[in-house]
């Protein structure tokens, strides 16, 4: 997953296609289990 610290410090100013891209992640079929399980271990909870 691509680090978003700095490189979108105000994501509320970019489009939601380009969010999907930097995330990886469809929106419009979300991410699957396997992924989810992945990311929650590597970056916690919400």
């Amino acid at each position: 997953m691509a680090e978003t610290t700095d490189s979108h410090a105000n994501w509320y100013t970019i489009s939601p296609e380009v969010v999907g891209q930097e995330l990886q992640v469809d929106p419009a079929k979300g991410l699957s289990m396997a992924v989810a399980q992945k990311r929650l271990q590597q970056y916690g909870p919400n």
